[in-house]
């Protein structure tokens, strides 16, 4: 339906998509390649996903590995993209809020589990954009620093990281607690915060060569855009310092 209204990219969105047909969280690998097939063959310039599970992804690498080959990422499309959640790098935290995300690893394993995902994304020529969770309850410096030390293992690895500032849903385990401001950010959430957009920054000129494939706009759009890439150093970089050395950017 959509491609026949001109729409020319897809995005698939679930939660998981690799678990698609699936009456739990193992994926059923068939049924997700069959998925692809089904949709490349509507001839849609490309294909990205919404959401995947990085526990899932590292328990079925080759299940990426052959959703890429059927996608034609390096040969119809230079990329795919997929939100991910990274949320922490303590495994302090993720036992304490998140114990079955690292399933079937235990959260210990958490940060081997996201290095080795982004070593595949980087192998397979996949883009994620990743979101973190700052200010959960109970997060310490230390939780923190823990964080930024993952988010630099990965800083060679082209992508994008989103930090958000925790939030509580009504009707959730977490929904009657106190939300996180910037007046309750530690200098070692401000310290993220700057390396989150350093890295951004590192990866911005090949995230546009890439994004520009799935873009409609005009050359002028496009020109626009380039030039931001080039002055986004000079107008950032005051707020990069000031973050990096554990102060508000303002």
């Amino acid at each position: 339906m959509n491609l026949k209204a001109g729409q020319r990219d897809v995005v698939l969105h679930s939660e998981d998509v690799f678990t698609y047909g699936s009456p739990g969280t193992k994926p059923d690998g068939e049924k997700v390649k069959k998925l692809f097939r089904g949709v490349k063959r509507l001839g849609p310039r490309t294909v990205d996903v919404s959401h995947l599970s990085l526990a899932t992804i590292h328990q079925n690498q080759d299940l990426l590995r052959e959703v890429s080959r059927i996608a034609g990422v390096g040969r119809d499309q230079r990329y795919m993209s997929a939100w991910i959640g990274i949320e922490t790098g303590s495994c302090r935290i993720l036992q304490m809020h998140m114990p079955r995300k690292a399933l079937p690893k235990n959260p210990e394993s958490w940060p081997e589990i996201v290095r080795d995902c982004y070593r595949l994304f980087g192998e397979e020529s996949w883009l994620p954009v990743a979101s973190l969770v700052l200010g959960l309850p109970g997060e310490t410096a230390e939780d923190v620093l823990q964080t930024i030390e993952l988010v630099e293992s990965l800083k060679d690895y082209t992508g994008l990281m989103m930090p958000l500032f925790f939030s509580p849903i009504a009707e959730t385990r977490l929904g009657g607690t106190t939300g996180f401001g910037k007046d309750q950010a530690f200098p070692e959430h401000w310290e993220l915060v700057g390396l989150c957009l350093e890295y951004n920054l590192r990866h911005r000129k090949v995230l546009y060569r890439f994004y520009s494939e799935r873009m409609t706009a005009e050359p002028g759009v496009h020109a626009a855009l380039s030039g931001i890439n080039l002055i986004a150093d000079v107008v950032l970089n005051k707020y990069l310092k000031r973050m990096k050395r554990g102060e508000p950017p303002n």
